[in-house]
């Protein structure tokens, strides 16, 4: 009856990407304890960590994540599924590649990069350890591929949840080498992995804005 739809409102300047496993996907948020027999509800983008923060910072957040999946393995030890390095660049991640849609980049470029990953990698680690050499070169690929498409983006690496002891979040090459051992202590804590090696890679994979 003569309405119209107003204009929406313009975009936030700032840009932030997730990349992450079912926690990222905000998993989890709308199992309440008082309906215990609701606990296979789906995931809750909106209120996910990742959009409460670009909320909280006036930033458009886009997660990228996938229930279950790691950086070699799923939470059951599978790796000849889509875990992080590869769902990274699809749109729609499907294990079946007749339903896979390739990620296209329509120059959409964050300021910053979050990834939190390693859960699911470490699910099975008392009967199927993983190897210090396997976990380090894929997540390093991965790190190196956002890097590829994102030159001059902060990349953050944080722990998992499981440990909750210390909460550690740290920009990936920001030139202190302390920083450098606190991020890779974080990645590394729960397994035995070589954190010295994490450190120069990920110094050595620095851009020079990363450098200082």
């Amino acid at each position: 009856m003569g309405a119209t739809l107003a204009d929406p409102p313009p975009l936030p300047q700032r840009r932030l990407l997730f990349i992450g496993d079912s926690v990222t996907c905000g998993a989890g948020i709308d199992n309440w304890p008082a309906c215990p027999a609701e606990t296979d509800r789906p995931s809750n983008g909106y209120d996910a960590y990742g959009m409460l923060l670009g909320r909280r910072l006036d930033a458009q957040s886009e997660l990228v994540c996938y229930g279950g999946r790691g950086v070699v393995r799923d939470y059951l030890g599978h790796r000849n599924v889509l875990n992080a390095p590869q769902f990274f660049n699809y749109s729609i991640p499907a294990d079946d590649p007749t339903l896979q849609a390739k990620w296209v980049d329509d120059g959409w470029t964050p300021d910053a990069v979050v990834i939190s990953l390693g859960t699911n990698d470490w699910n099975l680690q008392k009967t199927d350890p993983l190897t210090e050499d396997e976990f380090v070169g894929k997540y390093l690929g991965l790190v190196r591929d956002v890097r590829s498409h994102y030159r001059h983006a902060w990349i953050v690496l944080t722990n998992t949840r499981l440990d909750r002891r210390r909460p550690c979040a740290q920009p990936v090459g920001s030139g202190d080498s302390e920083a450098h051992e606190r991020s890779a202590r974080c990645l590394v804590r729960l397994a035995p992995l070589s954190w010295q090696r994490l450190r120069r890679a990920s110094r050595q994979n620095a851009t020079p804005r990363d450098r200082g």
